[in-house]
Order: C-alpha cells, then structure tokens, then sequence
C-alpha cells in the first residue's frame, strides 16, 4: 500500500510514535523522494525505498531497502543527498516488521555532512545521534540530534557487524529541519533552575551518560539543545559523585526507577545563580 508521506497530521500517530510531545504538529520532511545511495544492494531493495514516501513495513511490500556489508565495506551504510544545507534536528527511522529480522537495525550512528562522504570518504561527519542496542520490531521513533546540526548530507552507518546474517534494512527515513519545543527554550534554562521529581524519572533511553557531582550534571545539561532534564544516582554518597542520564522529553515516558531521581528543567526568563 502506498501511502503519500507529508509527516502532517493524519501520519503523526504512525511517524512520531515515540515522539509525543508535538502530535498536535506537522514536522517537515526535507528527505521525501531525494536521492540516495547505499553501499551495496541485495533483493533490488534499492535506497530510494527508504525515502519514497511508502510506509509499508513488511520488506516483500517493496518499500524497504536491503544493505548487506561488502569486502569494502564491512560496516553496512545508507545516505540520503537533501540537495541543500539543511540544519537538522531530528531524524525518523521506520524499522521492518519481521519476528525473525527486525534485530537487524541496531548499534547505529546517525551523520551528517557538509561535503558528500560517498565522493569524499575523508569527509568529516557531524554525530547527530548514536543509537545502542537494537530497534524494535515495526518500530517508528524519532531520534532528536543532541545538539542541531548543519549540512547536506544525512548517514546511517552500523557500528558493528553481529553475523553473517546481519544487514542494514530501513523501511523509511525523514529527516526533519525544526522541531516543536513543550519545554523550555535553550535560553531559559540555567543549573539552578532544576529541580528534583523523586518519584519518577522522564526517559525512553538515556541521550548521553556522564559521572560527575549534581551540579556537574546541572551545568552539562544547559549546554545540551536537547536536554531537559536528567537522571541522577549517587554512587559515592561521599563524594556525591553520580551518574547522570540527560534525556529529552520529547522522547520521554513516565517509570518508576529505585534508586534515581529525575531533575527537570523549570523554565526561568532571567538567569540564576548557580547552586
């Protein structure tokens, strides 16, 4: 089935699954139908799939692409040309609807550059996201670049190889310019303004680890675009020293987690002292 991809309203529900904060919005999706290559194809699954606008999950419905590693590429990869600079800050990735399969999209970064790293291997990328472990199995979600990032060209290399059975397959790829904020803006958020929600803690998967004191965790976060808030838990009550799991709550969902406190970010105009 072939369905018009817009990323507005009537396919948020599907699209932006694990993006909830902004349903009542449409994302642009400057990857719609723009060429793309990957290093190698198998089954005529082409790249092209992962941008023509099908949202078909099942790989025999013609609308995933199939990328098996290569002697010269051992670490499969897909790229999309968006044919102009682009400031991107977040991307879609739509994985296969298989039982036996789906653990094929996993241990990815998500890249993107200024000169064609396709022309240029030496080329030097922009990390917008890095994502451990594996997708789920007919998974849509929205991964938010931790800071934005400038360039033409979006990647999605694998970061290991598991078995001979392995291979890249992306059943659809948007690539999105903006973003709707529900939480405080870049601006209004300062170390001091953060305060402890002890009962729950906001993630689905934690944006970037660190080990560092409270306040440590407080100052990292505001230099963060997408961070909002952290997970904190003290491992050396002596020290104080912890771990911090930034999160954003655009991707986040509501658990309880013995042992952590959540720091959420309260919006402040001016700028605070800091603790």
């Amino acid at each position: 089935m072939f369905v018009p991809v817009t990323l507005c309203c009537e396919l948020l529900g599907f699209i932006l699954h694990y993006f909830p904060s902004v349903g009542a919005h449409c994302l642009d999706n400057v990857a719609l139908g723009k060429p793309a290559i990957q290093n190698s194809i198998g089954f005529s699954a082409g790249p092209g799939r992962a941008v023509d606008g099908n949202g078909d999950l099942i790989f025999e419905g013609s609308s995933c692409s199939y990328t098996p590693s290569s002697t010269g590429d051992p670490l499969p990869w897909w790229r999309v040309d968006l044919q102009k600079v682009v400031n991107v800050e977040a991307v879609t990735i739509a994985n296969r609807r298989s039982s036996e399969y789906h653990w094929r999209l996993h241990n990815f970064d998500i890249e993107v550059f200024s000169a064609d790293p396709v022309v240029d291997p030496g080329a030097n990328g922009q990390l917008c996201f890095s994502f451990f472990g594996q997708f789920g199995d007919s998974l849509t979600e929205t991964l938010r670049c931790m800071y934005p990032v400038e360039g033409r060209y979006v990647r999605i290399k694998k970061r290991q190889h598991l078995n001979s059975q392995d291979r890249l397959t992306l059943c659809e790829v948007a690539v999105h310019p903006k973003i709707y904020e529900s939480n405080c803006s870049f601006s209004q958020r300062y170390p001091s303004t953060f305060v402890p929600y002890t009962d729950k803690y906001l993630t689905t998967r934690p944006r970037h680890e660190t080990i560092g004191s409270l306040k440590t965790c407080m100052i990292e976060c505001t230099t963060m675009w997408a961070c909002d808030g952290f997970n904190f838990n003290i491992l050396d009550s002596s020290s104080g020293n912890g771990t911090c799991e930034f999160v954003s709550v655009s991707l986040a969902n509501l658990y309880s987690k013995s042992g952590w406190t959540y720091y959420k970010a309260i919006c402040s105009e001016t700028p605070a002292q800091l603790v």
